[in-house]
Formats: C-alpha cells, structure tokens, sequence
C-alpha cells in the first residue's frame, strides 16, 4: 500500500473555548503596527528549543520560532513551515513537504538539512533535550532533499503530528546562529517566527520586533511585543489597568471576579487542556511507598478548598485528563478521593509522616499550599512549604530535587502527550521518577493504536493503574483566564495555554 495522504481537518478534535466578553457583529479591520506588552506569571528558561518547557518558554518561543506543523484551537492540525505530509500504512514513515523559499532570521536557508539539523540535536542523548520524550519515537531524519523530510519511527506513534506543532518537537533554529553563538544560543535567538528577537533583561523582560520576512505574508500585524514577567497576580491586574501592559495571561480568582464587573477589561475563559497537581518523588523517601503517596491523596479535599478560595471557579479533577479532553471521565475507579478515616490509618501503619512541599513563589500558590498544608495537618501530616521561582522549581523537578511539589502541565490535544512523556520510565519529563512495566504497556499500545475509540480504552486503563501506582495528587483543571484590554484583538483561546500573536492587533 502507497502513503496515506492526512487530510487536515481529519484530526481535530472539539474542545469548546468560550469568551467572558460577547464581540460586536462587525469585526473592525486589523490596524499594522503598535506595541503590545504581555504580562506573564513567571521568568522564562533560555530560549533554546532544548529548554522549552513552561507556558511562558512557549509564549516567547512562539513569537520567534515557527513550528513545523501547526495546530487550531479547536485542536486541527494545519500546515506549518511543512504544507503538507504523508504517513505510510505501517505509520513508520512521516514525509513532511516543507515551503518553498523559507528562511531564517538571521538570512539562511530554511530547508530539509535545517530540519534534519534541528532534530537530531533533539533527539541526541547528550543534549538532554527536554523535549526528547515527546519525540523520541523517531528513529532517524532524512533530509530525502531540498523541501522533503523524511521521518523514520521505530514504533507507530498516533500523536507525532501534535508534537510537530508544538514546542517539544516542532520548534525550528537556525543551525547557524546555533553553531555561532555555541551555549549561549539561548540567548540569542533566531528562528523564522513572526518576530525576530531585539533584547532582553533576565526575570524582567523580553522584546521582539516584527520580522518583515515571515513566509505568512502581510503578518504579523503588531511592530513590536515584549514579555514582561510579573509573578504577582494582583500586580499583572493593576498594570493592565494603568495602560502599561495590555493583557495579563493566567490572572487569578480575584482578578477574574474584579475583571468581570469592569467593562474596561475583556475576560477570555478558555478551558485547558492541562492540570493542575501534586507531585511525589517516588524514588526517595518517604513518597517511595505509595501508602504515603496514597495517604496524601486520601487527605486532600479539593471540593473544599475550591469552594472556599475559588468560589468553584476551577473544576476538580483524578487523571490528566481535564473536561476539554476526549480522554477524559470526572471519576477514576481506584482513585484515593477524599477520606480522613482511611488517610488516618495508612498514617498510623506508617507511624507518620512528613516532607516538604515545593511551590512557586506567587502568593496564589502560596495560598493553596497553606490551604493544603492546614487541611493535610488535621489527618497528622506534617509539611514544611518551600518557596522558589518557577524556573528553579522546573529545574529541581528535572534533576529530582525536591519530595513534593505544587505542579501545572499546560496539557496537549492528543492524550498520550499527557501521560507518556511523564511517567514512561526513563522519559525526560517524568519527573517522579516511575517505572511500573504494565503502566508503559499501556501508554506503549495507547501511542501505536489509530483508532480512537479503542485508544480511550486504553486510556481508561491508564487512569486506573495511575490511581493505583499515584504519582501525582490531581486537584484542578488547568482553565486559563486571559485579562485583556478591548483594544487588543485576535488572539486565540489556546487550551494548551500558550500565546499566538501571528494575528493580534491593536486598534489605536
């Protein structure tokens, strides 16, 4: 049998993204020019696709890179810097049809060789690319010529297309400026994305300007963005309403609350595909037994805290797959919900226990930490909180350094990218450090099976053996809250949390 040829649309999957602010019938035309400032929640890591990870590596990254693929908010693959693809019958071989003409930032080609290059820098060990999880099913890359990639997996892997269109995997540098600039790339980088890089202040901000030779003509509309990073949440809402930034991304419960009584101020409600959790080093001590792990989750009462800090603003969850998943179901047969009686019992079998919970240091975080830490202590768990920045704690969760962590996964379209990736062992985000044989038998026929309804099958089976091995204590889903003047348009409601600016605008 020849390639099958994938049409677009064949791949999407509905997940609704609702705005707190109705538009008006008549859309006003997109105005070229103008600065927009964007309020993140945090710092972001070097931006070197070897290091993207949290959602605001991603919302920088996808300012200046283009992804070889590209996918919609309602989760359709569409074309990227590839116009198209193939996959063989077998889905061992993807052949991805890059454009014509493409280039670099910096003026150099943008071709299959560039491509291959990029790749395989991912995909070697020695990198430790952070991304290598979401990939690591490609055996080799072949650049067949000029404009054509070849892909050869070792095993099917159903959702290669999604991580094409996202930051672990489908980010494309320009091998020169890597092979110029050597291990300070990540600070100087050049992709071929809608803005090119001008300057930056580490934990403070970064800007990038319009770059005149991006391949979707006549984008992106705005001159010049910059990143500012502001860890507080009531601060990122009080500089929206001075004018010094013009939307806030991830606002907090009270902000939102406020927000939605001021008509100054556009509320974009999207529900995300992510989560929301706590983690267990499960390689050390105590969390090693899953009688702690189980103890901890038989003593946390989600419902509660959401009501009494969130007035029921988020939506509690037991797997990694939140409502806007196909993947996903509200209740998970095995799951240690909430029970003081048997949290008790598994404490007194253990003759206690205590640790320390790392957080990041927002008072949001802090807040349900402290929420979580007064009710854990009424069952006799006794936890010290530990306060870093999110770039530590991201660090830490890679290099196993902490007991428990207050943690956020900002989610994927496809369900594998949810769970491979994080607890398949030796994977590059398992951060808990789990192995459990029949758990990666699971995730292994859930990534190589193309029908749907038998992947949710699967899935099935990997929510229950996850409540039973518990790695991660879920609490919420990960639902995005985007604060915005109404002066800023276009800019999409992405369930994986993350910015596109190819199309914002600012009328003036």
């Amino acid at each position: 049998m020849g390639p099958r040829h994938i049409g677009w649309a064949s791949l999407a999957i509905v997940v609704a993204a609702l705005c707190g602010s109705p538009t008006s019938a008549a859309e006003p035309t997109p105005t070229p020019g103008g600065e927009a400032v964007f309020g993140l929640e945090a710092d972001w890591h070097p931006m070197d696709p070897l290091r993207a990870d949290a959602v605001d590596d991603a919302d920088v990254d996808y300012a200046i890179y283009s992804t070889l693929l590209k996918v919609t908010p309602k989760g359709e693959i569409t074309p990227g810097l590839a116009s198209g693809y193939t996959v063989s019958a077998d889905g061992l071989t993807y052949e991805l049809t890059l454009r014509p003409d493409l280039k670099f930032q910096d003026g150099t080609p943008l071709d299959a060789a560039a491509v291959k290059f990029n790749l395989d820098r991912e995909l070697d060990p020695k990198n430790d690319c952070w991304c290598r999880a979401f990939i690591s099913s490609i055996a080799s890359v072949e650049a067949k010529d000029a404009l054509h990639v070849v892909l050869h997996l070792g095993k099917p892997y159903a959702p290669l297309p999604y991580a094409l269109a996202g930051i672990f995997g489908g980010l494309v540098a320009s091998p020169t400026a890597i092979q110029k600039y050597g291990k300070d790339y990540g600070n100087n980088p050049v992709g071929a994305g809608p803005f090119r890089f001008v300057s930056q202040q580490a934990g403070n901000y970064v800007t990038v300007e319009r770059w005149d030779g991006y391949w979707e003509k006549g984008l992106p509309y705005l001159q010049k963005v910059t990143f500012r990073a502001i860890p507080d949440a009531q601060a990122r809402y009080s500089s929206l309403l001075s004018g010094s930034i013009q939307s806030v991304e991830n606002a907090a419960f009270r902000q939102v609350v406020a927000a939605k009584a001021n008509r100054a101020v556009v509320v974009q409600s999207i529900p995300a595909l992510g989560t929301i959790f706590v983690m267990f080093d499960v390689k050390k001590p105590p969390f090693d037994k899953v009688e702690a792990r189980r103890a901890v989750g038989y003593a946390t009462n989600f419902a509660v805290l959401n009501k009494g800090l969130y007035h029921n603003l988020y939506t509690p969850v037991q797997s990694p797959f939140p409502p806007a998943s196909w993947a996903h179901q509200p209740s998970v047969p095995g799951y240690p919900a909430y029970d003081p009686a048997k949290a008790r019992e598994l404490l007194d079998k253990m003759g206690g226990l205590s640790f320390v919970l790392s957080v990041q240091n927002s008072p949001e975080t802090l807040q349900l930490a402290e929420a979580l830490q007064s009710e854990w202590k009424e069952v006799g768990l006794k936890v010290k909180i530990k306060q870093v920045d999110q770039v530590t704690l991201i660090n830490d969760a890679h290099n196993f350094g902490y007991q428990a962590a207050i943690y956020r996964y900002r989610g994927a379209f496809d369900p594998a990218l949810s769970v491979s990736p994080f607890f398949g062992c030796n994977a590059s985000f398992n951060h808990v450090g789990l192995c459990d044989e029949e758990l990666d038998k699971l995730m292994h026929a859930g990534v190589a099976e193309q029908d749907k309804a038998k992947r949710l099958a699967i899935y099935r089976k990997v929510d229950a053996r996850l409540a039973e091995l518990f790695p991660y204590d879920f609490l919420y889903a990960a639902d995005w809250w985007r604060l915005h003047t109404p002066k800023l348009h276009d800019v999409p409601p992405m369930p994986d949390n993350t910015l596109d600016l190819t199309r914002a605008w600012l009328e003036k």
